[in-house]
């Protein structure tokens, strides 16, 4: 799904209407920039989309009810109750049913999505697929597995063969249930969501074994607690294992949960794993390997921080062939804990113990990070310096270290330098906004270092060639400051009545994009937006952007 944030989309809608018709990125609309009326004198015709919410109870000249900015904050539970409090009038409109059966099925009540959305799509034919869509994957649950199983079968898409398995399973066709399912893991690619996807449809496969393939369910309840140990769907695999009578795990299989659990932050059952691990018969462990899965457990966690930084430090000791990682997240510890002398004592061990080793380098930059974060930039400017000398430009963060040392050099007083090299850093920019910010970083060093109405210049023309960007913004606040008033913060859009050569345009809405937004189901009407974008910008050839705009700033 896209989706893109409530923000995102007003930057986009404010930016681009300020354009003049046929300005953009190279990858406009190739037409003519300007549509006359000598040559067009009609405007693009509209999209055929039925005005179904100008119909509805919520139309758009009505006040929104509190409930709806609840939707919108997706505040699920606040905002059930909310509208459980209305009016039965309210509740039982259709568009206030379907908000209502959203909310259910974020809180997870099937049975209730099920009862509102009933015959709901004879109503709101707008949202029919959808409506289709939310009740079929509740029907499961709440005991309509026939409905899951003829909307999903057919899909080929790995979470609906997921759905119609556990439709067929409910139904008591382990068969169908287990052929669908097996057939689908096969399909699935290394990408796919471990714990979404391919643990609940090994979980569910392994149910549908049990019965008649106790041999087929140990393996896959095997490869649940061993290799999805993390996810819910694995919650209860090691015991249905031992109820099945199958081997014991090995202490390679206690390792890799051990290890998961560490890598997840979850330190209580790291310890516990760790515990089984000890207790289990097998090869030797490496030394230092339980002192570091207990400490990388609360590196992760952010919790216990002084008890990792030293369980750490005792398994670097323990094993040189691992201590410079070890090492780092030793360090790295006490860093999050907030002991940066610590931390910077570290890392300057491990670059001295152990220069060649990769993380040495990491060790490297992280001193001049220590120095960075806290304002040291005459000390961080020196160590960027010792980093870039060292690695030069196959370091693997030569990039950040020249920002950040560019940086410390106008935070301490060393204007010219910091001119020369944003000047450089500008020029390389890969991103609009990395061009932008360091745009605003040179005019200030040009102001720092004596070139006063030159840096002035730079920072207003900032304001002008990059519109509604950070840059531009804090451009605008630095020249407030000196005494400047900035240019404005967006070019004036055409004068579309003073000059008659510029048709007017003003795409509709299409109505289901109304209708969710009206009703504060926001993610839902930005992906119907986004999806029917392309036919907004087919409808007006030549002025896709604006159209774009103007229908995401309504």
């Amino acid at each position: 799904m896209r989706v893109r944030s409530a923000f995102s989309l007003v930057v986009i809608a404010v930016a681009a209407c300020s354009r003049p018709p046929g300005s953009g990125s190279a990858n406009a609309d190739a037409a003519s920039p300007r549509e006359h009326v000598s040559e067009q004198k009609k405007k693009p015709a509209p999209l055929p989309f039925v005005r179904e919410a100008e119909a509805l109870p919520l139309g758009t000249g009505a006040p929104l009810p509190a409930w709806v900015e609840l939707f919108r904050m997706e505040r699920w539970h606040e905002a059930a109750r909310a509208l459980d409090g209305e009016h039965p009038s309210v509740l039982s409109r259709p568009e206030v049913r379907y908000a209502r059966a959203a909310a259910a099925e974020r809180l997870g009540d099937s049975q209730r999505v099920v009862e509102l959305l009933k015959g709901l799509e004879s109503q709101l034919p707008l949202l029919a697929d959808s409506i289709r869509e939310k009740r079929a994957r509740a029907a499961v649950e709440a005991g309509d597995p026939a409905e899951t199983l003829a909307y999903f079968a057919d899909r080929k898409d790995p979470e609906s063969q997921l759905l119609a398995a556990r439709a067929e399973a409910a139904l008591g066709d382990r068969r169908k249930a287990s052929a669908r399912l097996t057939a689908m893991l096969r399909t699935l690619s290394r990408r796919a969501n471990l714990c979404n996807l391919e643990a609940p449809a090994r979980a569910l496969l392994a149910t549908v074994l049990e019965p008649d393939d106790t041999e087929g369910a140990r393996r896959e309840l095997r490869w649940l607690a061993v290799r999805a140990a993390t996810c819910e769907s694995a919650e209860g695999a090691l015991e249905r294992l031992e109820a099945l009578k199958a081997p014991p795990l090995t202490r390679a299989e206690r390792l890799e949960r051990a290890e998961a659990f560490a890598n997840a932050g979850l330190i209580d059952r790291t310890e516990a794993e760790v515990e089984a691990l000890i207790r289990t018969a097998g090869p030797a462990l490496e030394p230092g390997r339980i002192d570091y899965l207990k400490g990388r457990a609360r590196y992760i966690a952010r919790q216990d921080l002084q008890k990792g930084a030293q369980l750490l430090t005792a398994a670097a000791r323990a094993n040189p062939k691992r201590a410079p990682e070890w090492l780092f997240y030793a360090g790295r510890s006490e860093a999050r804990r907030g002991e940066l002398e610590r931390a910077g004592a570290v890392f300057e061990r491990l670059l001295r113990a152990y220069p060649r080793s990769p993380f040495a380098e990491y060790a490297a930059y992280q001193i001049a990070q220590l120095h960075y974060e806290r304002g040291r930039f005459a000390k961080a400017a020196a160590a960027f310096d010792s980093y870039i000398a060292r690695y030069g430009a196959r370091g693997r963060f030569t990039p950040e270290a020249k920002d950040e040392r560019a940086v410390s050099w106008l935070a301490s007083g060393r204007a010219a330098a910091a001119a020369r090299a944003f000047e450089e850093l500008a020029r390389s920019a890969r991103t609009q906004r990395d061009r932008a910010r360091y745009d605003q970083l040179l005019a200030v060093a040009i102001y720092e270092s004596g070139r006063k109405q030159e840096g002035i210049a730079r920072l207003r023309k900032v304001v002008e060639d990059h519109p509604l960007s950070f840059a531009a913004l804090a451009a605008a606040a630095r020249l407030r400051a000196l005494g400047h008033e900035p240019p404005p913060p967006l070019p004036p859009p055409p004068d579309e009545e003073r000059d008659p050569g510029v048709v007017p345009i003003e795409p509709e809405l299409p109505e289901t994009v109304r209708i969710l937004h009206r009703i504060g189901l926001d993610s839902e009407a930005e992906e119907a937006l986004f999806n029917l974008e392309r036919v907004l910008a087919e409808a007006h050839p030549g002025r896709a952007e604006e159209a774009l705009c103007r229908a995401y700033k309504r």
